[in-house]
């Protein structure tokens, strides 16, 4: 996917018609909402065994 996504980058689009922006952003906001739940638990220590 890379390869295709610079591919088109190359050619002057804005992004690839299988990836769009919009599928980027929403997994970021994904990913940052999952950090934001883990760093209480990460701040807290580590976990007993």
């Amino acid at each position: 996917m890379f390869r295709a996504v610079s591919g088109a980058v190359l050619e002057g689009r804005r992004e690839h018609p299988f990836h769009p922006v919009a599928a980027t952003i929403e997994v970021l906001e994904i990913m940052e909402t999952a950090l934001a739940q883990l760093r209480p638990a990460e701040s807290s220590g580590p976990v007993a065994p």
